[in-house]
């Protein structure tokens, strides 16, 4: 339905809402930032130990899968977390074990510490009450899916959302157009009536690609790591922008009034 009385008619009503979870939905303080960091990469050194690697050994191999996650997510990828130690038991030629790795995460990683992004409940209660579907699309950089899934239940954000598309579940990570085509066929939207929120250009790129209309979010910038701290690219700086999400469903319902769409490539 319409969020706007006063829709271009030659504007399709938007329906859907996709949105970004890091530094966009949640955040992490500094200081959780660097607990959870290091609690990740302790995660994989021990259980390297525990195997048979020296502590030394353990560590820098340790600081090895943490990089590498990292570069295969900007090549495109996202593994399945099965795969992932599975291709680091083949590495390491240790008998890595998937469900106990996830088991640790989940009882030493404080993912839980995170925050929820100011106003964003809000906003997103009254998106829901105006008709709109309501999905999240997030890239899994470092984490069994698990743990993403435990945080929002955590914080009680998966009561708002119609689906939750991670970059896990389909094998590719953002820009690619993949997890926001998986989210819009779990709402049942159309992309050109559909908006999607979120920090960082991949976002931008990827909700661009799949003929979804992107909304930049910049509320939660100063929270962010430096390595992500990047200038926006050139053709992001025309991007319809929003710092508070008090102000996201008014902003969409300007969107709406725009009769451009952009189109997938």
């Amino acid at each position: 339905m319409p969020v706007n009385g006063s829709a271009d008619p030659d504007s399709p009503a938007l329906e859907a809402l996709t949105v970004d979870l890091w530094y966009t939905l949640i955040y992490p303080t500094t200081r959780v930032r660097a607990e959870i960091e290091r609690a990740r990469r302790a995660v994989w050194a021990e259980s390297l130990h525990t195997l048979g690697y020296s502590v030394k050994r353990a560590e820098t191999w340790a600081a090895r899968i943490d990089r590498a996650a990292e570069a295969v997510e900007l090549e495109g990828w996202s593994p399945s977390w099965r795969e992932r130690v599975e291709r680091w038991s083949r590495r390491t030629g240790l008998p890595l074990n998937a469900d106990e790795l996830a088991e640790r995460f989940l009882s030493t990683v404080p993912l839980r510490q995170v925050r929820v992004a100011p106003g964003a409940d809000q906003a997103l209660a009254r998106l829901k009450r105006r008709g709109f579907g309501l999905a999240i699309v997030s890239n899994v950089t470092h984490e069994p899916p698990e743990a993403i899934r435990s945080v929002l239940a955590e914080h009680r954000l998966d009561r708002r959302f119609d689906a939750v598309v991670l970059s896990t579940d389909v094998g590719r990570a953002k820009p690619r157009r993949e997890p926001f085509r998986r989210a819009l066929a779990q709402l049942g939207a159309a992309p050109g009536r559909t908006v999607h929120i979120g920090d960082a250009d991949v976002d931008f790129q990827g909700a661009w690609s799949a003929g979804i209309r992107p909304l930049l979010y910049t509320g939660l910038a100063r929270w962010k790591p430096n390595q992500l701290r990047r200038r926006h690219r050139p053709w992001m700086r025309g991007a319809l922008k929003v710092k508070r999400w008090e102000d996201v469903p008014r902003t969409v319902a300007f969107y709406e009034t725009l009769p451009s769409v952009p189109r997938a490539v």
